[in-house]
Parts: structure tokens; C-alpha cells; sequence
């Protein structure tokens, strides 16, 4: 067996899984969001790799999945886009595109050393100043 980064150039067929939602439902359990993936049999299981998993998960819409997808970054009606983050966050969408495109202008300078911290935005015992607080939110 040879690995590969995505079976979507040699898929045998294509399959919609239900991914978690948490921003929606009406529980804690929020609802699911129906994507596609591009799959193989292999000792009888469909399998696909890792890579389209996160592809289907963050909305990368690739030719012939099934599925529901976001039809550009300004559709708010799907998960994962700019202007779907700008209306829990209240970042603006540009300023979200304008981030992910310098992570990742960085990663391919750097050979993918990029890094996201995620916490609180304040920092314990520090007197925020025009110029950290601007480093302490996105």
C-alpha cells in the first residue's frame, strides 16, 4: 500500500458524511453538516484519508462531492467561511481572508512553520497598550 495525501484523483466512488455543527440545533449536541468525500474499498471498508476529512470539514468545495457547500468566502450560510465567522466573532471577513492569506504566505516561506495560539485574548498580570492589545486579538 502506497500513501497518498487524497484519493480524489483516484477515488473508486464518493460518499456523504455527517460532520459535527455546534454552532446550530437545539441542544448542546448542535446538528450535522452533510459533506463529501472520495473513497476506496480496502479489505472490504471505504476509507479515505485524512487530508479530504479536513477538506470536506473546512468547506473546500473540489469537483464532484456531494454534499452541501458554501458557494464563495461571502456565503454566511455555510460553516468555515469569512462571512460565516464574522457573524459569531464580529471580525470582519475581509480582515479573517486577509489573516489565513499571511499564515499562509508564512507557511510556504517558512517550510510550514506557521503556528495559531488559541486562549483567552488577555494576558494575567499585563497592562494591555495600543500596541499588544492589537497582537492579542485577531
Amino acid at each position: 500500500m502506497v500513501p497518498e495525501l487524497s484519493l480524489l484523483e483516484r477515488a473508486e466512488d464518493t460518499v456523504e458524511i455527517a460532520l459535527p455543527r455546534f454552532d446550530e440545533g437545539a441542544t448542546e449536541g448542535g446538528s450535522v453538516l452533510m459533506r463529501g468525500v472520495p473513497v476506496r474499498r480496502i479489505g472490504g471498508r471505504l476509507v479515505t484519508t485524512v487530508f479530504d476529512l479536513v477538506l470536506a470539514q473546512y468547506g473546500i468545495r473540489r469537483p464532484g462531492l456531494p454534499g452541501s457547500w458554501p458557494s464563495s468566502y461571502e456565503d454566511a450560510s455555510e460553516p468555515c467561511t469569512p462571512a460565516w465567522q464574522e457573524t459569531i466573532t464580529s471580525v470582519p471577513a475581509g480582515q479573517a481572508a486577509r489573516i489565513a492569506r499571511e499564515f499562509a504566505r508564512n507557511a510556504e516561506r517558512t517550510n510550514g512553520r506557521s503556528m495559531i495560539a488559541l486562549g483567552p485574548a488577555r494576558i494575567t498580570g499585563s497592562t494591555p497598550t495600543p500596541s499588544t492589545a492589537r497582537s492579542w486579538h485577531c
